[in-house]
């Protein structure tokens, strides 16, 4: 049951969104004291640093960051080896989606709905 809730996952969920359901579960798994929230105290809110102030980065900081990330990304973005494989992708999902079409209804109606079962699972409240 577990490959064919990936199978499912892969059929209607992106990676990044596959890999943040994984990462939920794997939290979920971790004992109490392990959890990254379980040494905090009380008043202060995960991820802020224990508390500690971080200097504001002024407007000019900001925006050379910006500059910065923007720069390294545009390198990134334009290679033709990964516009090569966005379009494989695209194509593989066309085809996933085609063939999710050309099923009967009623076929169609069970797939969606055992997804569904298979992802209120996966849920920790479900």
């Amino acid at each position: 049951m577990a490959k064919l809730g990936k199978t499912l996952m892969s059929l209607f969920l992106d990676k990044k969104a596959r890999a943040a359901l994984e990462a939920k579960a794997a939290l979920k798994q971790l004992p109490q004291s392990a959890h990254p929230a379980a040494n905090m105290p009380p008043n202060v809110a995960p991820g802020t640093g224990l508390g500690v102030r971080q200097p504001t980065p002024t407007r000019e900081e900001i925006n050379a960051r910006l500059l910065e990330a923007e720069q390294a990304v545009s390198g990134r973005i334009n290679t033709p080896d990964r516009q090569q494989l966005i379009n494989q992708a695209l194509k593989v999902r066309a085809n996933k989606a085609k063939m999710l079409e050309e099923l009967p209804e009623e076929q169609r109606r069970r797939l969606q709905a055992l997804a569904l079962m298979s992802f209120m699972k996966s849920r920790p409240d479900g």
